[in-house]
């Protein structure tokens, strides 16, 4: 079985995938961990950037031990630092 999230690029992150939103198909027990990994397979520009990209799911940040749910909604951000 599969469930499919929704993701969502910002930033520079969007210029790295070359869409600003799509959909991944992962496995059904998948975690933000494996999300990464299909993302990164998927969009090799963002996988030479994966220490400043930050990850959300459902408007929350997350860790990557957090289990995914058919609709989630994955926003990918760059770091952004001000001053």
């Amino acid at each position: 079985m599969k469930l499919r999230v929704k993701v969502r690029y910002f930033g520079s992150a969007k210029d790295d995938a070359g869409t600003d939103r799509e959909e991944i198909d992962l496995s059904v027990s998948a975690s933000l961990v494996d999300f990464k990994h299909a993302l990164y397979e998927e969009h090799p520009a963002l996988k030479a950037r994966s220490g400043n990209l930050l990850f959300a799911v459902n408007q929350s940040y997350s860790n990557d031990a957090i289990k995914l749910s058919e609709g989630d909604e994955i926003a990918v951000f760059p770091v952004v630092s001000g001053g």
